[in-house]
């Protein structure tokens, strides 16, 4: 009897384990189009494209004469937008370093360029950059005058964004977007970042001849980590999980060094989460100490409590709300306060809110 052709989750799932030691199985045979018409918005989803690609060009990943000419069309498509990306970073990187301000280039660019075989395996859709703090609100001056992104929605209250928020979202004529980030994720685990420890080391590489510089080895890895558990959707996008198995395995940062960050940033049960889970998914045969450590780590109450907030449908106001827990000080937890329940009105009226309906976004059961 002839096996069941595996569904597109599976296959996207494989492709998103493509050559790692242990990889889900890839299909022996092309999918019927239908399957294949799912298995291509999964991968969209999924930020996949460019693991089956690989696939699909070693030959590893079958597919019908018209299944991959489709494929190729949106293959290319999406490394067009990651080549116009990694330019725009390196235009807004040029630009800051010309004003004395230090960044980091985060997430897609960095990746795609340090940790896989062939950037082409990384497709991304926005371009990630992080500075300080105090360079903050000057950056985006910059940006806007010099590279030609400006801010898209105003911040929720002013001076919010260079005290407590995470990032600015940019964006450009054409609309490329360039996320300005101070720090991970927004809401409390985003307070207990330690900021300094962002910029004591750097990992340095270049994009078509322009130098740019990312993150360290072990904050490379909490960053990836933070990603996958609570900055983006949950479940985590498949290509989240593999950046941080390949940053694992590639940077392969100091055990010692990923845990004392961690344990200064109160994101043990972050990190934890995020390496079982990337493993359960992609790797089950990964063996690495800070497995053997998330395996066996027990979490405390304000932990899950602090990875809660950050999820599930009222997120937007829940990690807010964790944040007064670990704001710092009391006037910094008035000032935070007072700005998510009182935000700016140009904030609510670019978001097309009212503030009766902003609160009853807090509710739950109720329209979001």
């Amino acid at each position: 009897m002839r096996a069941e052709p595996p569904s597109p989750s599976a296959v996207v799932r494989a492709a998103a384990a493509y050559q790692l030691p242990g990889a889900p199985p890839l299909p022996e045979r092309p999918m019927s189009d239908e399957a294949f018409a799912r298995m291509l918005e999964e991968c969209d989803y999924h930020r996949a494209i460019g693991f089956a690609g690989a696939a699909v060009r070693s030959g590893d990943l079958p597919l019908t004469a018209g299944q991959r000419a489709q494929f190729e069309s949106y293959w290319l498509g999406s490394l067009a937008q990651s080549l116009r990306l990694e330019s725009l970073t390196g235009r807004a990187t040029e630009c800051l370093a010309a004003a004395r301000i230090d960044t980091r280039v985060l997430k897609g660019v960095a990746l795609a360029n340090l940790v896989y075989p062939e950037p082409s395996w990384r497709v991304f859709r926005d371009a990630d950059l992080l500075v300080r703090g105090d360079h903050f609100d000057a950056a985006v001056e910059i940006l806007n005058d010099e590279v030609g992104v400006a801010r898209v929605l105003p911040e929720l209250r002013s001076g919010f964004d260079r005290r407590f928020g995470k990032e600015a979202l940019l964006r450009s004529d054409d609309h490329l977007e360039l996320d300005l980030h101070r720090t991970f994720v927004e809401g409390a685990l985003g307070l207990t970042v330690h900021l300094p420890d962002l910029f004591t080391s750097a990992t340095h590489f270049q994009v078509a001849g322009r130098p740019m510089s990312t993150l360290g080895p072990a904050p490379q890895l909490l960053h990836a980590a933070y990603t996958a558990i609570v900055a983006g959707d949950w479940p985590p996008r498949l290509s989240a999980l593999r950046d941080l198995i390949q940053v694992l395995l590639v940077q392969r940062p100091a055990p010692g060094q990923v845990r004392d960050l961690a344990k200064r940033w109160r994101a043990d049960a972050v990190l934890a989460q995020a390496l079982v889970r990337a493993a359960d998914t992609l790797m089950p045969g990964l063996a690495s100490p800070l497995l053997d450590w998330a395996r066996s780590y027990q979490e405390r109450p304000i932990e899950r409590l602090l990875v809660a907030s950050h999820r599930g449908p009222s997120r937007a106001f829940t990690r807010h709300l964790a944040a007064l827990v670990v704001a710092p000080g009391i006037r910094g937890r008035v000032a935070y306060l007072r700005a998510i329940a009182w935000p700016d009105s140009d904030y609510l009226e670019r978001r097309h809110f009212t503030r009766r309906r902003y609160v009853a976004r807090a509710l739950p059961g109720r329209d979001r």
